[in-house]
């Protein structure tokens, strides 16, 4: 059985289910569709240019290796091919096809791929970015249970649309670790792991809660965790600053690098430093002022 998937603009065609994302019809050119299947994929590529510890690279194939999951083989961003490890479980397989493999994928394709989670406001989009473990996600979650509708999460991707920068619709749902969801006040009763035994969840998103069309880039705020007793917001002025902010949270960025793309996204680079609005919040390692970031991060797009 074949599927058809909308995400990022792009159509996918695979013969994986995959629940996670908004399911589409058949289009009618395949120019941007990415095929998803199962297949034989070598264990290294003989003429690799880039090999790393968990992924190999030629000019238009790419090697990605999960250690007890499977082997994803990515062509010219156009098919992704899957030999599992056996025993490996679907939900892992599926979580990190649709994670750090589709990254991969795009930025293949160069298409601008961030680690960030992305949300609707009155007048665009706000980009949260940081490394695993800087709070996008329970942030994310936060402002959507204050009437915010999510973009995407965790992974975001910004483009030109008519001259002007936008943040690309993902897909509907959130991932959350137990402490987020005891933090937020959400039952995890009836959610679903997102592997076996890792205490992370899946927390699918209606329509009233989820953006399936593209907005202009407002702001983009980079969060790391601090030892001071608040919060910091800082402003980014200095555009130096911001474009390595930026850089920084290009995803894969090695894998970024690798394939060559900084200069490519010159363009797109330019045209989100002059779009929107910098800030690096200094958060707080203790969750218990959650609410009181929620808040500033409001008050602060206004």
């Amino acid at each position: 059985m074949v599927y058809w998937y909308s995400v990022y603009t792009l159509t996918f065609q695979s013969t994986l289910s995959l629940p996670e994302l908004t399911p589409t019809t058949a289009p009618p050119t395949d120019a941007a569709t990415i095929t998803i299947d199962d297949g034989q994929v070598p264990h290294s590529l003989s003429d690799a240019r880039i090999r790393a510890d968990l992924y190999e690279m030629n000019g238009s194939h790419l090697l990605y290796h999960v250690p007890g999951v499977a082997r994803y083989l990515i062509e010219d961003g156009r098919t992704i091919t899957i030999a599992r490890t056996p025993h490996a479980d679907e939900d892992s397989v599926r979580l990190f096809l649709l994670g750090v493999v589709l990254a991969c994928a795009l930025q293949q394709r160069r298409m601008y791929a961030l680690r960030a989670s992305a949300l609707e406001t009155a007048n665009g989009a706000i980009l949260l970015a940081g490394m695993s473990g800087a709070g996008k996600s329970t942030l994310t979650g936060a402002l959507i249970q204050r009437g915010w509708r999510l973009l995407s999460d965790d992974l975001s991707v910004i483009a030109l649309k008519n001259g002007q920068i936008h943040v690309l619709p993902g897909y509907p749902l959130l991932r959350l670790w137990g402490a987020s969801l005891r933090l937020l006040k959400i039952d995890r009763d009836g959610l679903s792991r997102v592997r076996p035994a890792v205490e992370k969840y899946v927390l699918p998103l209606d329509s009233k809660s989820f953006c399936g069309e593209s907005r202009p880039l407002q702001a983009i705020y980079c969060l790391s965790l601090a030892t001071q007793e608040t919060d910091r917001f800082i402003p980014l002025d200095d555009p130096p600053i911001r474009m390595a902010a930026l850089h920084k949270q290009l995803h894969p960025q090695r894998i970024a690098i690798d394939f060559g793309n900084l200069p490519f996204f010159w363009p797109l680079t330019l045209a989100a430093l002059e779009a929107a609005h910098f800030f690096r919040i200094e958060r707080v390692a203790q969750r218990d002022n959650l609410m009181e970031l929620t808040e500033r991060v409001e008050a602060n797009i206004k």
